[in-house]
């Protein structure tokens, strides 16, 4: 593969970890501000398909998978999936950040 096409596979993977990242810490949040009086996953479905942060957050998502696919196919698996589990690491600042806080070292130690 050259250098140009893997290159490019490393922005787009960077680019969708990101999208990732962004979309499954939206729909955390959205699920999390459910009422308490909602106790089953049924329930919490029914009010997150009402919420516009978990439907931006699963139409981010949807980008983020389109951006994958084309970063497997300009460059080789070795190379863009190490990018794609740092996504793991990468939602716990942005999720605090939504939040407006810092990460607890409960959350740091995890993602270290």
């Amino acid at each position: 593969m050259d250098e140009p096409g893997v290159l490019a596979a490393i922005v787009v993977a960077f680019a969708s970890t990101c999208g990732f990242a962004l979309s499954t810490s939206l729909q955390h949040r959205s699920a999390g501000q459910a009422p308490a009086s909602v106790r089953d996953s049924l329930g919490v479905l029914r009010f997150v398909v009402t919420q516009p942060p978990w439907l931006l957050g699963i139409g981010i998502g949807a980008v983020a998978f389109v951006l994958h696919a084309l970063a497997l196919k300009l460059g080789p698996i070795p190379v863009v999936h190490p990018i794609m589990i740092a996504g793991v690491v990468l939602a716990v600042p942005v999720r605090t950040a939504l939040d407006r806080a810092l990460p607890s070292r409960r959350e740091l130690a995890s993602v270290l």
